[in-house]
């Protein structure tokens, strides 16, 4: 799918056919900002190479009338941006929850100061779900104030038990998903951030602060709230982390709620992304259930 996608996306028309395609592929998790900041993934280069009919010449891929995949480093990039602006930046730089490697901050400068203008960046357009989601009941792990326990036994007490809060460090309060742990979603799951990369004007202006809203479609424990993305390349091909899409090697967060609700309960919560590249800064905070 990944070479597929790529030729598909790079022979639409955005470019000239009978002039050189330029191409740097990006793989990184910091700034542009040394030689070793920004370097390229060449797993893929022989079956791109072939998808589009060019020969390798040992300094990156070259075509004539072609591909030239810039090598991507500062000094290549460099030399790209002085004697031909990019056409096209490939790039796998998403974050378990899309941002938190420097997905953004490293885009958004190479779409400024070497892509041309109309060049494309693949992947794109993002969308960002962060829904409230019930787990398979063998995965589920309850604060142990929710357990139920024979004979009648209660610990609800401890929830608000100052003795119990000495040792509440907030270790707890977020979690990896196991593959195959999240039974559903409560309610309809719509993104609470669509953006596309060719447009975006910048990190700051994305909103940090959202209030979600559900309505439970049956009943439930809300073991959390999980965040996932989808990033589109052409309107047709979507690469999605959702915990119940097909595995993926990105994980996924849970902000642990363990909230029971009944169907037609409306659920409101508030996330707040701290800093947006560092999700150990944001928080889930459960508003109401009624």
């Amino acid at each position: 799918m990944h070479v597929e996608t790529v030729h598909t996306n790079t022979s639409s028309g955005t470019h000239n056919p009978k002039s050189q395609l330029v191409m740097t592929q990006v793989q990184c998790s910091t700034n542009l900002g040394g030689a070793s900041d920004v370097v390229p993934s060449s797993g893929h280069l022989p079956a791109l190479a072939a998808a589009l009919a060019l020969e390798e010449d040992g300094h990156g891929l070259v075509g004539a009338p072609g591909l030239l995949l810039v090598p991507a480093d500062v000094a290549a990039l460099a030399a790209a941006a002085a004697h031909h602006a990019l056409d096209v930046v490939l790039h796998e730089q998403m974050g378990d929850e899309l941002f938190n490697e420097n997905m953004l901050q490293n885009l958004l400068d190479l779409r400024d100061r070497v892509l041309r203008p109309g060049g494309l960046i693949l992947p794109a357009i993002f969308r960002l779900f962060a829904e409230p989601v019930t787990f398979e009941d063998s995965m589920r792990i309850r604060r142990f104030w929710n357990i139920d326990l024979p004979d009648d036994i209660d610990l609800a007490a401890a929830e608000h038990s100052p003795v119990a809060q000495r040792f509440n460090t907030g270790r707890n309060d977020q979690f990896w998903a196991r593959p195959g742990s999240v039974a559903s979603t409560i309610g309809e799951p719509h993104p609470i951030l669509e953006f596309d990369l060719h447009s975006l004007e910048s990190l700051d202006s994305l909103n940090t602060d959202h209030l979600i809203d559900r309505t439970a479609s049956a009943d439930a424990i809300v073991d959390g709230c999980c965040v996932w993305f989808e990033a589109d390349f052409d309107g047709t091909t979507t690469l999605s982390t959702s915990p119940m899409a097909q595995l993926t090697s990105w994980g996924n967060r849970i902000f642990r709620l363990d909230q029971p609700v009944t169907v037609g309960t409306q659920l409101r919560l508030n996330l707040r992304m701290g800093q947006l590249f560092e999700p150990s800064t944001w928080s889930v905070d459960l508003l109401g259930n009624s």
